[in-house]
């Protein structure tokens, strides 16, 4: 009886890690709707051309949108072999300790929790700075 109220504790611990990873890959379809929007706005003529070091400032931002997109694809590597791993968990009958899945996921979890207040950073920094730019 004790046995299996464990495996059935560690069964509902790794379908919520599932539904944790499902709602990462949805941010992350967010977050490429935004980067989409922010690089249209940064190669449009939508600013003021005499602004002080206006091209500076914007292939800077887009030297960071690359680097961000560069460390989204990493993340979203390491969630499908994560997720992969969580499908052969799930398929075994008897779980055994899953300790190191565990550990994983909350790594990745920390991960894509600063990738996201980073791209927010981001994308603060870009609206501040081209909000005050656009040709009215």
């Amino acid at each position: 009886m004790a046995r299996q109220q464990i495996i059935s504790t560690q069964n509902e611990k790794l379908k919520e890690m599932h539904w944790k990873i499902q709602q990462w890959k949805t941010q992350f379809q967010v977050i490429d709707n935004e980067i989409l929007f922010l690089e249209r706005l940064l190669n449009s003529s939508a600013f003021k051309t005499n602004t002080p070091n206006l091209f500076e400032r914007l292939e800077g931002y887009k030297v960071k949108i690359e680097e961000l997109k560069n460390n989204l694809k990493l993340l979203r590597n390491s969630i499908s072999v994560h997720e992969n791993s969580l499908g052969k968990i799930l398929d075994v009958t008897e779980n055994k300790n899953n300790q190191q899945y565990y550990q994983v996921h909350d790594q990745l979890n920390t991960d894509i929790s600063n990738c996201y207040k980073n791209f927010q950073t981001l994308k603060s920094e870009i609206f501040n700075y081209t909000g005050t730019i656009l040709i009215t």
